[in-house]
């Protein structure tokens, strides 16, 4: 058993906190990244930033690990404690992190509801499972061998570590809300266009009856210019949301299925048109 170090405290507005439980905080939130985009790289094949942060930090797995680390180092010694301690606190800790993420940003940034024995889509028992056995990992073996690393370095550098990791982290996340603030106002706005085309198409399809070929094609160029011009702007902006949509892809948002309902039945009638155009040609040439 090893000794625990002298912890050297250093000042935040309103609290104390140890430079080291800084520095842990940024090993576990780097390590959760990690392990997200290896994750979705075994599984998709592909490599992609996962996280709400612009930086490859995972702040659930990094509070998470301090909480299990202060709160369950007591149960080391038994593996069956520990386990379920982790499983309920990393659990109830993702619950209401998406819980908070929805609240704030009106958008749910991942959704377990097709997974078994989930609770509102938040966490499901599969995940739960996975924070259970991390924390063994995490308490038995990953965090002796890390504090006695952390322990090792200067003082000094420790705390220049903590304060430029403490700078950069805060800049991240006031840029990272900011950014997402943004992508809930940008979905606004497709829901709204979505919601314009289907009030246009909606008055088109009960006059179309009565115009004439004429009439429906004027109308359809006008719409399409119209369209073209609202998509070109939308996938403009969705560039710059490319990150985090690629971040989080289960993530879901109010009424989108209202957006995704409103241009199917938009590329329906406009699919219907071009076949009912197409079998008048028909019908005059022969």
């Amino acid at each position: 058993m090893y000794n625990k170090p002298n912890r050297r405290w250093i000042m935040i507005p309103g609290m104390e906190i140890t430079a080291e439980l800084i520095i842990f905080f940024m090993f576990y939130a780097f390590c959760g990244w990690i392990i997200e985009c290896a994750y979705v790289r075994f599984m998709d094949g592909e490599w992609v930033n996962r996280g709400f942060l612009h930086g490859p930090f995972v702040p659930l797995y990094g509070s998470g690990s301090i909480i299990v680390i202060l709160a369950l180092e007591p149960f080391s010694s038994n593996p069956a404690a520990l386990f379920i301690s982790s499983f309920l606190f990393m659990s109830a800790l993702e619950y209401f992190v998406g819980w908070g993420l929805e609240a704030v940003f009106n958008t749910k940034w991942w959704d377990y509801s097709n997974r078994a024995f989930n609770l509102k889509g938040r966490i499901c028992l599969q995940y739960s499972l996975y924070w259970g056995a991390l924390g063994i990992v995490l308490v038995d073996w990953v965090h002796p061998a890390a504090e006695i690393f952390v322990s090792s370095m200067p003082d000094q550098t420790k705390e220049l570590i903590a304060i430029l990791f403490l700078m950069y982290f805060f800049a991240d996340v006031i840029a990272s809300v900011k950014h997402a603030l943004n992508f809930e106002a940008y979905i606004r706005e497709l829901v709204v266009l979505g919601q314009e085309l289907r009030k246009e198409w909606d008055m088109a399809m009960r006059e179309l009856d009565l115009a004439r070929q004429d009439a429906q094609d004027e109308f359809r160029q006008a719409f399409k210019r119209k369209f073209s011009e609202g998509l070109r702007q939308t996938k403009a902006t969705a560039h710059d949301f490319s990150r985090l949509i690629n971040s989080f892809p289960s993530m879901d948002f109010p009424k989108a299925g209202q957006l995704r309902d409103n241009l199917f039945e938009i590329l329906g009638a406009e699919s219907r048109l071009k076949h009912w155009k197409n079998r008048n040609k028909f019908k005059k040439s022969s």
